[in-house]
């Protein structure tokens, strides 16, 4: 009998004289072995590691990084093969795997002033068929649930004004630029981006009809654009181009928004606004599933000992 050489090779010759018991129970066999070495021989999907790169969730807030850490360990919890073994602000650990079940590590990684990427490896034990799922579609899956988890902080817009110069109205979103593309991955909440359906790792192309292809590009472009001016953006999404038609608000309304922000007499009432909203989206996450009610009545503490 002829076995198969290679997963390559498509001529394997087989006996058809085959008529006792035994040999009927050598055949059931023979076709067996063949099924497995078609089934480790099937093609696998590759994804490049510039898409993973490039789908590489960050948080840009505390609440939004809270609602992604959350996310991560669910994540963890419900596609990896093993329980978690450490568990910190900054790492999520499984025990190791043996076999082809995933084991993962998630790290929160700071990379620039208050920004944080959230990095996942995932490996398994030796394995005939290898690892289930591919490494490489796991953390694509993982890199989707994490960004589409986060949480817009209500008060991103305004910083943008109040932390940067005020004299050129914001677009309100951060830029990332990987892999030659700028890609979007924040978008404040207020913010012209939000009101149009822009989406985080869309891919600017143009402004106003003129090409960007590198931040400096586009801050140029986007300099040109003043308060109240219609203006027109292009994005690149999973192979498609979108065209969004914006408007930057009013010089009136971007002082508007620093002053509501800032008068003494409106402290208070900004104060206990802004802590019910953070009442509420951490009521949000344990509806989610997304934190225990133990990570739920721990942080409730926290913030109301901070009024």
């Amino acid at each position: 009998m002829h076995w198969p050489e290679t997963c390559l090779t498509g001529a394997i010759n087989y006996p058809y004289n085959i008529t006792n018991k035994g040999e009927i129970m050598l055949k059931t066999i023979y076709f067996v072995i063949l099924s497995l070495f078609a089934i480790s021989c099937a093609p696998v999907q590759t994804i490049p590691q510039a898409q993973l790169d490039e789908t590489l969730p960050l948080c840009y807030s505390d609440i939004d990084c809270e609602a992604k850490w959350a996310a991560a360990r669910r994540w963890v919890q419900e596609n990896a093969g093993y329980k978690i073994q450490i568990y910190s602000d900054d790492l999520i650990e499984t025990y190791n795997s043996t076999n082809s079940a995933l084991s993962a590590s998630v790290t929160k990684n700071l990379i620039a002033n208050n920004i944080y990427s959230i990095h996942l490896k995932v490996w398994c034990g030796e394995d005939l068929f290898g690892c289930r799922p591919t490494l490489e579609s796991a953390i694509l899956h993982f890199n989707d649930y994490i960004t589409n988890s986060g949480v817009s902080d209500k008060n991103c817009y305004f910083d943008m004004y109040y932390n940067h110069n005020a004299s050129k109205p914001k677009l309100g979103i951060n830029i990332r630029d990987v892999n030659n593309k700028l890609i979007i991955k924040n978008i404040c909440s207020g913010s012209p981006a939000s009101n149009a359906d822009i989406k985080i790792n869309d891919v600017i192309k143009k402004v106003n009809g003129i090409n960007v292809l590198n931040l400096d590009e586009l801050s140029f472009q986007l300099n040109k654009i003043d308060f109240g001016d219609d203006f027109s953006i292009s994005v690149l999404r999973n192979g498609y181009y979108y065209d969004y038609y914006l408007t930057m608000p009013t010089e009136k309304e971007v002082k508007e928004l620093i002053a509501s922000k800032q008068k003494p007499e409106n402290q208070q009432s900004v104060s206990n606004k802004t802590t019910e909203e953070r009442l509420t989206e951490l009521l949000s996450l344990l509806d989610k599933k997304l934190i225990t009610k133990e990570e739920f009545d721990k942080k409730k503490n926290e913030i109301i000992n901070e009024m």
